[in-house]
């Protein structure tokens, strides 16, 4: 249905909107695994929630290379890859504590929830779409195709100025 809308509305609108979709269908399967004990449905419930995963996980790449200036995507595209780092580092401590404390269906039942209530708090901004802007780099400091002119878009950065940068910031 997604797909089909897209002709006719904005496309960042319709990315949010897949994106808030596919968080809530990660969330309710993970949540539902708490309360069945049908191994058909389970394989059903996990094979919803891998699905829409992948969805998300497409929705969400695609939202940054069409919000993000080109200048700035690999900065994005390594914040978002540390961040999902990150969090899967936290909950792989987690998980095993709660499912200790709590037991595995309680565990599952607020992994579920968090998702869920995770992607409804940034539903409003996902569906908004008016604040999102697609921005790309002025034709005039686009580089040429035969690799002409990209000094003029990313000057020379010596590796001596790396780390000047990294002394005055204390990295080093």
């Amino acid at each position: 249905a997604l797909i089909a809308m897209a002709p006719r509305c904005d496309a960042i609108v319709v990315i949010g909107s897949a994106l808030v979709v596919s968080g809530v269908m990660s969330g309710v399967p993970l949540a539902a695994l708490a309360v069945t004990d049908s191994r058909t449905l389970v394989l059903a419930l996990l094979a919803i929630e891998g699905a829409a995963v992948i969805v998300n996980e497409v929705m969400l790449v695609t939202l940054l290379q069409r919000a993000c200036p080109d200048h700035l995507l690999g900065r994005v595209f390594g914040l978002q890859d540390s961040s999902s780092a990150v969090t899967q580092l936290v909950g792989s401590l987690i998980v095993p504590v709660l499912v200790g404390v709590l037991g595995l269906q309680v565990a599952l039942a607020i992994g579920g929830g968090v998702t869920v209530a995770g992607t409804l708090l940034l539903a409003p901004a996902l569906l908004a779409g008016r604040e999102a802007r697609v921005v790309r780099d002025p034709p005039d400091r686009a580089p040429a195709a035969d690799g002409q002119g990209l000094d003029e878009v990313a000057p020379q950065y010596s590796l001596q100025e790396h780390a000047l940068d990294a002394e005055g910031l204390g990295l080093s």
